[in-house]
């Protein structure tokens, strides 16, 4: 399972990525849980560890940011911040590049 969640500390949901992505089907938990706290109108922050993180292809960079625009057009943001752990330059790139697409 590449995308580990736990909510046990809500508001704070922890996300952490694991080391090998096959598919993009394998984010869907990630968003999943976003949509779950949006339909439920609650207010909660993000921390996403990328420690275990292997190389996400960039190809997936595009489809996540499509994602993360949806959910910005929602009228009501309950996400109130997103704390990243990183340690990987491709990472720290890819967030980077992330971040240059979805304003």
């Amino acid at each position: 399972m590449f995308v580990k969640i736990d909510k046990s500390q809500l508001p704070l949901i922890k996300i952490n990525f694991g080391n090998n992505i096959k598919s993009f089907e394998e984010i869907y938990p990630f968003f999943d849980i976003w949509y779950k706290m949006y339909e439920e109108k609650q207010n909660f922050t993000f921390m996403i560890n990328t420690l275990e993180c292997g190389k996400i292809p960039i190809k997936y960079i595009y489809d996540i940011a499509q994602q993360i625009s949806k959910i910005k057009k929602l009228e009501k943001q309950y996400l109130e911040r997103t704390i990243v752990i990183i340690q990987s330059k491709w990472i720290k790139n890819l967030m980077l590049l992330l971040f240059k697409i979805v304003k």
